[in-house]
C-alpha cells in the first residue's frame, strides 16, 4: 500500500558468478546476487533445458554458495539473457520460486539497507550502491562482466519518504481494530 513507482534510466548487467559457470544472467541488482541459489530458466527454452536439475558451486568474490538450475514458467526467455538468479529473500516473485522448489533463503541487505554478512567480508556494512559498483569492479576485472545495457525501469519507492524500497523477509502484523475502535470511539464520546 506504501510502494509507488517512479521511471528511471538503469543499467541491466549481464555476467556470470564464476569462471566454471555455464550460464550468464542478467540483473538490475547486482548487490543482491551474493543471495542468489538458483538461477531459474523458462521450462521450453532450448538454450537451457540441459542445465535444468544441475547443481553448481560458484565462488562470488569469496561468497560461496550452491545454485540449481531451475525451471520456471515466469520466467520471460525474451528478457536479458532468458536466464534470472533467484534471490528468495530479496523478491517477492523469487520467494515463491524458492518456496515451489525448496531452496535456500538467504538475506544480504539488512533493515538499513546494508549489506549483511552472509553478503562476505569485502561487502557486509556497505550501503547496497557501494556494494553494487564494487561487485560491477570485481566483475571487470575478473572478465565475468559480459556487457552493461541502459535501460527504462520503474523503481519501487516509499510514498512518504521518497527512497527506494529494497524488499527483505520480515515478520507481517495484524491486528484486530474492531475493538480498537470501539474503545477509541468510547474514549471520545
Amino acid at each position: 500500500d506504501e510502494v509507488e513507482y517512479q521511471e528511471q534510466k538503469g543499467k541491466l548487467y549481464y555476467f556470470k558468478y564464476d569462471q566454471n559457470f555455464p550460464i550468464t544472467i542478467a540483473t538490475t541488482r547486482p548487490e543482491t546476487k551474493f543471495g542468489d541459489t538458483a538461477v531459474a530458466v523458462n521450462p521450453s527454452d532450448n538454450r537451457y533445458k540441459k542445465f535444468i536439475g544441475q547443481k553448481y558451486q560458484i565462488n562470488l568474490d569469496g561468497v560461496k554458495r550452491e545454485i540449481e538450475i531451475i525451471a520456471d514458467r515466469a520466467v520471460d526467455s525474451a528478457y536479458g539473457t532468458g536466464a534470472v538468479g533467484v534471490t528468495p529473500s530479496h523478491s517477492a516473485i523469487d520467494w515463491r520460486m524458492a518456496e515451489e522448489h525448496n531452496l535456500p533463503k538467504v538475506k544480504v541487505i539488512d533493515e538499513r539497507g546494508r549489506m549483511t554478512a552472509e553478503a562476505g567480508e569485502h561487502y557486509a556494512g556497505l550501503k547496497t550502491l557501494e556494494a553494487r559498483e564494487k561487485l560491477v569492479e570485481y566483475l571487470k576485472n575478473e572478465k565475468l562482466l559480459e556487457k552493461e545495457q541502459e535501460f527504462d525501469n520503474n523503481l519501487s519507492i516509499c510514498y512518504r519518504c521518497n527512497t527506494a524500497i529494497e524488499p527483505i523477509p520480515s515478520l507481517q502484523w495484524f491486528v484486530r481494530m474492531k475493538p480498537l475502535a470501539e474503545k477509541a470511539k468510547a474514549a471520545v464520546k
